[in-house]
């Protein structure tokens, strides 16, 4: 383990080796830094075919670690939620996807939206419902609004850009009397 810049640790030893339970698809995606290290050992709890499958999708769809997590973590999800292999879940959504036409990175956000959408639909529901909401109001260059995190409750948090100090102290005294101080929580 020195020898690798790794510490003398039996877990970190264990942690090794039990990637050779990973089949030869993903053991070379491992190998090749196709696949992450944090992938292939989420990989582990998947069947063999199902890790060949979720690893040449990966590889397919030239997913980096993070959006490699989403994928894996979204079908561990549903798999135990719907009783169902990937090769099932995956297969819906390719099912849906028929006769569409997506570049590589079109096709892998197309695949972590439905998953998403699979996974949370009332939170999509609620975040697909805040971004009509944000575009009913055309808001200017400069200003935005955000929800709180996995829309909690109704609060919204209005932010205005300003290009200096000096142009935020110019507006200010319009700004506060708009606002008032019974509308501020």
């Amino acid at each position: 383990l020195p020898m690798m810049g790794l510490k003398k640790k039996k877990h970190i030893l264990n942690e090794l080796t039990s990637l050779l339970d990973l089949s030869s698809t993903a053991q070379c995606a491992l190998h090749s830094g196709t696949l992450s290290l944090r992938g292939a050992k989420k990989l582990l709890c998947f069947s063999k075919d199902d890790q060949n499958l979720l690893t040449r999708t990966i590889t397919e769809l030239q997913l980096g670690g993070s959006k490699q997590q989403m994928l894996i973590d979204a079908v561990s999800e549903l798999s135990k939620r719907e009783n169902n292999d990937a090769e099932k879940i995956l297969g819906l959504w390719q099912q849906q996807e028929i006769g569409k036409q997506y570049n590589g990175p079109q096709k892998a956000n197309a695949l972590l939206k439905w998953l998403k959408l699979r996974c949370s639909p009332r939170s999509t529901a609620a975040e697909d419902e805040f971004q009509i909401f944000c575009r009913q109001l055309s808001l200017p260059k400069g200003v935005t609004i955000h929800h709180t995190t996995a829309f909690e409750n109704d609060q919204i948090t209005l932010t205005i850009d300003f290009a200096t100090k000096k142009q935020l102290a110019a507006l200010w005294p319009q700004l506060k009397e708009c606002l008032g101080t019974s509308h501020l929580s």
